[in-house]
């Protein structure tokens, strides 16, 4: 799980520079309109930087690493919270045991709705409110699977 994480985060990093967006570990809250709080495994955040807030000011892709213990939650409740927070246009969901990624995109209706399961080292994930790719190698990578 935490490699898994730290994969994203460093991908993320190189790819996103000299861009307004920047990821952040799951120290970085995301606020929920209704009221709940979140800490994704990553978040990426392309609003203002605001060094002493540990709130994600415009919170645009999410990634959950899933595992068994939070599978469920993972895939309900913060589900229905992040397709409340109108920013959020991907939810990630990584799966740590296998090469496998599904994206949740957010539609013009808001709704954030799963695209096909993404399998296999060779393949990509696409996060077109990035304008960027990421390789299931990189986020996997030191893995043994």
């Amino acid at each position: 799980h935490s490699l898994i994480t730290v994969n994203i985060a460093a991908e993320l990093k190189s790819r996103l520079r000299g861009t307004p967006c920047r990821p952040g570990s799951a120290d970085l809250r995301v606020l929920i309109p209704s009221g709940n709080v979140r800490y994704p495994d990553v978040t990426v955040d392309c609003g203002e930087f605001r060094p002493n807030s540990n709130n994600a000011s415009e919170p645009r892709v999410v990634f959950e690493v899933l595992s068994k213990s939070t599978a469920w939650v993972d895939l309900h409740d913060k589900l229905r919270d992040y397709e409340r927070t109108p920013t959020i246009q991907h939810y990630v969901i990584v799966t740590q045991n296998a090469a496998k990624v599904v994206v949740w995109t957010r539609t013009p209706h808001g709704h954030l709705v799963p695209g096909d399961d993404v399998t296999g080292l060779a393949a990509e994930i696409t996060l077109s409110a990035l304008g960027l790719s990421l390789p299931l190698s990189a986020l996997y990578d030191g893995l043994p699977l």
